[in-house]
């Protein structure tokens, strides 16, 4: 849970269908034949999928969600130290694809680290992730 300077809460809810999706995964065409989140999740698990069927399948792509993948297991930290919580308004970013409703942050490791979260069934303050990139 986090508050804002309003003094209004943000609960987030992860779930294990986030993790391809904030990985970056759903930019491969070689991922997009698994019908499910979860199907992704299980061919990691027993290894049908991993980094070097990837590469050698669209080293490209890879090269654009490096950083996503580098900085991946500092997902925790930002989650237990988050500096700012910034409302996100697509409007005023464009072009972007985001959709997203906060931006949390943190700058206390060598690059500043951002999780994307979008509010859920119309309330604003009920979200789920929906990005993660490093700048």
């Amino acid at each position: 849970m986090y508050t804002l300077e309003n003094n209004l809460k943000i609960k987030l809810a992860f779930n294990e269908s986030n993790f391809p999706h904030l990985l970056g995964l759903h930019k491969f065409k070689i991922v997009s034949k698994y019908r499910k989140q979860s199907d992704i999740i299980e061919a990691i698990k027993n290894k049908s999928l991993n980094i070097k069927n990837l590469k050698s399948s669209e080293a490209n792509v890879l090269i654009n969600i490096k950083d996503r993948l580098g900085y991946f297991p500092c997902l925790n930290f930002l989650l237990n130290n988050v500096e700012k919580v910034v409302e996100f308004d697509s409007t005023k970013c464009i072009p972007t694809k985001l959709d997203a409703t906060f931006l949390l942050n943190t700058s206390k490791i060598s690059v500043s680290i951002y999780l994307a979260i979008k509010s859920i069934k119309n309330n604003e303050y009920n979200c789920v992730p929906v990005s993660f990139f490093c700048r």
